[in-house]
């Protein structure tokens, strides 16, 4: 395993390799001002107690580009980190039963970032916990648990992503003020869950969005609080079982 302690740019040129011991996280960041460029990353191990992942970041102003991820168990792990770019990476997970995989990219605590253009494979979620404020666009994930899961996260963009062949495509549990754009959901068919899904998420916008062949187009399982309205306009629902569920 590495570890980044200070300042640098580390630059693969598509041609470095980084391969993990299979027990731990595969390289870690403990410093401000990190640039990760044009590596393979390989070979994490398998603890969720541990979140053994690819990448993990601690610090502000990190630039994660261009990487490519595989054989991890989580992906990018961000743990209180701001104002940072991941883009463009490829990330493929363990195979390893739905259930124990972790999530290809995981922000805790994490605020002012961009998660931009980057392709998810074969993990549990993408998950945003307590992560306020950042823009989340033009990635893509297949074959996973919830396609986005955002967890007392306020004032999250989402906008002009793909997730398809996931259990739930995006659920907001607890997290008001989002603005879901632009986004294509597909083949979200767990019975519990959807292709949209609020729970408790007042004042959101929810426009031009396509949702398809999922078991239901929106759900909305509590009412948003009396002060708050929930938006929803100029959206495609097609080909689910039930197009809207409110509760």
């Amino acid at each position: 395993p590495a570890t980044i302690a200070r300042s640098l740019t580390l630059d693969g040129g598509g041609k470095a390799v980084i391969i993990g011991d299979g027990k731990s996280t595969v390289l870690s960041v403990a410093a401000n001002g990190v640039t990760l460029r044009g590596l393979r990353l390989t070979g994490s191990g398998e603890s969720h107690d541990r979140i053994d992942a690819g990448i993990m970041l601690e610090g502000d102003d990190h630039r994660v580009e261009a990487n490519e991820i595989d054989d991890v168990l989580f992906g990018i792990h961000l743990k209180k980190v701001n104002r940072s770019r991941i883009t463009g990476n490829r990330v493929t997970g363990k195979k390893l039963d739905q259930g124990m995989r972790g999530d290809a990219i995981r922000l805790w605590y994490s605020q002012h970032n961009v998660i931009e253009g980057n392709r998810f494979t074969r993990a549990r979620d993408l998950t945003f916990a307590n992560s306020a404020d950042n823009r989340i666009a033009g990635n893509q994930f297949t074959d996973g648990r919830y396609g986005m899961h955002v967890i007392f996260s306020p004032r999250l963009l989402i906008e002009n992503n793909r997730l398809s062949d996931t259990g739930t495509g995006i659920i907001v549990l607890y997290s008001p003020d989002l603005v879901l754009r632009g986004n294509h959901v597909a083949h979200a068919l767990t019975g519990g869950g959807g292709g949209i899904v609020f729970k408790e998420s007042n004042d959101a916008l929810v426009e031009n969005n396509e949702v398809l062949h999922c078991s239901v187009g929106l759900r909305v399982d509590a009412p948003p609080e009396s002060v708050g309205v929930l938006t929803v306009r100029n959206n495609r629902f097609a080909h689910n079982i039930i197009g809207l569920f409110f509760y």
